[in-house]
């Protein structure tokens, strides 16, 4: 994730969790990366996207989906 906050944060980006999940979960971890906008993402997708689902191998025998949403409350 580094690497990729070092990519998108001149697109917008302005932080991201990690979440691990139990072995009984269909996913091992989940990232959540946050924008102010989803047109944020999305450009900052189609200038880096290729560059990091290539190094994807490195880390996983799985290639990530990725999904845009909004957030409207978090409460810790």
């Amino acid at each position: 994730m580094p690497l990729v906050y070092s990519l998108f944060k001149p697109f917008g980006m302005t932080g991201y969790t990690i979440t691990t999940f139990g072995l009984d979960a269909p996913y091992s971890m989940l990232t959540l990366m946050y924008f102010a906008t989803a047109e944020q993402f999305e450009e900052a997708f189609a200038a880096h996207g290729e560059e990091i689902y290539a190094k994807v191998p490195l880390f996983s025998s799985e290639v990530p989906p990725h999904y845009v949403g909004q957030v409207y409350n978090i409460t810790v």
